[in-house]
């Protein structure tokens, strides 16, 4: 089910998507995304992506994906935690908008 896959990429990578059910903060100072219960961190280093895998670094786009995950219609979304030295740390490398 599209909605509800969490599997492991690489034997360290983390990637979770789902309907994400909440946020926190914002472009600028960063918070937190929770996707099938589980929480990761978000950045200043983090990469937001669209649905076309574009790169968006618009502060005010991410803050709108951001607005609407709190949403009554909140997106489907991946979040990659990207094992670095032999650890994951619970911030998200990149967020992904996903088409359902």
């Amino acid at each position: 089910d599209v909605y509800k896959r969490q599997r492991e990429d690489q034997v360290d990578d983390v990637i979770v998507q789902g309907i994400a059910t909440a946020a926190t903060g914002d472009a600028t100072s960063g918070g937190d995304i929770t996707v099938l219960g589980v929480t990761f961190d978000f950045a200043g280093s983090t990469n937001f992506e669209d649905q076309n895998d574009l790169l968006i670094t618009d502060t005010a786009e991410i803050n709108a994906l951001l607005d609407s995950i709190n949403s009554s219609n909140p997106p489907l979304i991946k979040i990659k935690d990207k094992e670095n030295s032999g650890i994951t740390d619970g911030i998200a490398d990149e967020v992904d908008l996903e088409s359902p």
